[in-house]
């Protein structure tokens, strides 16, 4: 083989091994960036909810209602309060989805750490232990990020297609 073939071999070589790199490192890194943010928003819809309970005015038929009509990016969601008896005084859920209830199991993880992720049936799920004073809730959201997917599948048809026109 002449060494002109060879340095075009060896070069195509390196380009592709670059680049499937390159892609392999946005791909991950961008599907564990949307996991962070999707958990975020689980968090956040948590301390909402605790902070709609405690506001004077709000009972739980308004915090409810108010989970109805939000139009929130969280799909196929339920969530649950307990007080620091371990005692349910909020549960909400998204018709025809399987709500999550307090396990001992999670109760000491969330206890212990102050927050637990954890995957219930195919939703991602949070526990949350949150309160400023002296009264503590642990609350549980689970939900289901539909647009995850969705991305996820664009993002490998967007990094295919840049790697093998990258390569040729």
């Amino acid at each position: 083989m002449q060494i002109k073939y060879r340095i075009t071999l060896v070069y195509t070589f390196i380009v592709t091994v670059i680049l499937a790199l390159l892609c392999i490192g946005i791909y991950v890194s961008s599907v564990q960036n949307r996991e962070i943010l999707f958990r975020k928003r689980m968090v956040k819809k948590a301390q909402n909810t605790v902070e709609l309970l405690k506001t004077k005015g709000f009972d739980t038929s308004m915090v409810r209602k108010v989970n109805e009509a939000s139009s929130s990016l969280l799909y196929d969601k339920s969530v649950s309060v307990y007080n620091d008896k371990g005692q349910l005084i909020f549960n909400f859920t998204d018709k025809y989805i399987r709500p999550i209830y307090l396990t001992p199991q999670i109760a000491d993880r969330v206890k212990t750490s102050g927050i637990y992720y954890f995957k219930h049936g195919y939703r991602d799920a949070v526990g949350i232990e949150y309160g400023r004073t002296h009264v503590k809730y642990l609350v549980l959201v689970a939900a289901y990020d539909n647009d995850r997917q969705e991305w996820v599948d664009f993002l490998k048809l967007i990094l295919k297609a840049s790697f093998f026109l990258g390569v040729t």
